[in-house]
């Protein structure tokens, strides 16, 4: 799959403590990361992609869980306060920036 010269700003609001688990339901819930969230994909590539968020969320802004293979290539997001991880990488085989 390719995501390509995507410019996407999302509404935020999001807590880390929401980041762990998804917690399905009969509506609307939360995601792991406020920008992407792939999960048991053949292979992923981001190119040229421009995430923003209104307001401050403190989950990741990329999750991957159980991906073959990701390729990332200008992938921009807002800055993180320090010490934040931008992505949250679970068992992806191969990262390739």
């Amino acid at each position: 799959m390719v995501v390509r010269n995507v410019e996407v700003e999302y509404t935020g609001g999001g807590k880390l403590s929401q980041a762990p688990v998804i917690q399905p339901g009969n509506g609307v819930h939360r995601l792991p990361a406020w920008g992407f969230y792939a999960r048991n994909v053949d292979g992923l590539t981001l190119d040229d992609i421009r995430l923003r968020v209104r307001d401050t969320d403190e989950r990741p802004v990329l999750r991957m869980e159980n991906v073959s293979q990701l390729r990332m290539n200008k992938v921009a997001h807002p800055p993180l306060p320090p010490g934040a991880e931008p992505f949250d990488l679970r068992d992806v085989k191969q990262v390739e920036k």
